[in-house]
């Protein structure tokens, strides 16, 4: 009877280990591919993945992929076979980060995802300077859908509805805004995207409370901002100038 209880209790453990390396496939053949810098193959077998109804659903295809991608808008050759090799990563990611829905592979996807960011960023800041704001809003919602999180973002949208006249809006970021940061316990360990971006956009704004006469409020904005990332270069700028 001992016996007989020990065997289905080590079948019941095998059958759990193999559902949960089922759960975690690791998709080995796409990481060499990536590393090998196979971009062509990595993305075709990728796709392969992304298209079976048995695999289409899980997270790191999807990675691999946008990695990929993320590559080749560096490199010359394959950027032109390659249309918009950023927003396809960009496309990619967000779906990476929407079916690791329990954060199984943040170590895998971590690092990049906060490359990503900080190139996307960029990416925002010039299309709103080249006066193209819809361009910049569709990467603000993209960065939202990577870190739903992302006080940084919704401060940007903050400034933008401030200067829209949009107070309804601007009151929202504000009341969301207040409520990430809550979350934050030590700024020391937040993503420097974030803190960089962040501290464009409340400098941006303390800017445009400048340009509106009003300086005290100015002030506070960069106080503030000096409380999450530091005293800065720019923070110091800003002050001596008014």
């Amino acid at each position: 009877m001992k016996k007989l209880v020990l065997l289905l209790l080590l079948g019941l453990i095998s059958v759990a280990n193999i559902q949960a390396q089922d759960e975690k496939k690791e998709y080995f053949d796409l990481l060499m591919l990536y590393l090998d810098a196979d971009y062509e193959k990595l993305l075709k077998k990728a796709e392969k993945y992304m298209d079976n109804d048995k695999t289409r659903k899980d997270a790191l295809p999807y990675l691999y992929a946008a990695m990929g991608y993320f590559d080749i808008k560096d490199n010359e050759e394959l950027s032109e076979v390659y249309k918009n090799p950023l927003r396809e990563s960009l496309k990619l990611a967000t779906k990476f980060v929407r079916y690791d829905r329990t954060n199984a592979y943040a170590e895998e996807g971590d690092d990049f995802i906060a490359k990503l960011r900080a190139e996307i960023k960029n990416e925002a800041i010039f299309e709103l300077k080249e006066g193209k704001d819809s361009r910049a809003q569709y990467y603000f919602k993209q960065l939202l859908r990577l870190d739903e999180n992302d006080y940084s973002v919704i401060y940007m949208q903050l400034q933008l509805a401030a200067r829209e006249g949009d107070t309804y809006t601007q009151n929202e970021m504000q009341a969301e805004f207040n409520r990430m940061i809550e979350n934050v316990t030590d700024w020391s360990k937040e993503a420097s995207d974030k803190k960089n971006f962040l501290e464009y956009a409340m400098l941006e704004h303390a800017d445009y409370l400048k340009e509106k006469g009003r300086t005290d409020a100015a002030l506070k904005v960069v106080t503030q901002l000096e409380k999450f990332v530091g005293v800065t270069a720019k923070t110091t700028e800003f002050k001596k100038s008014n």
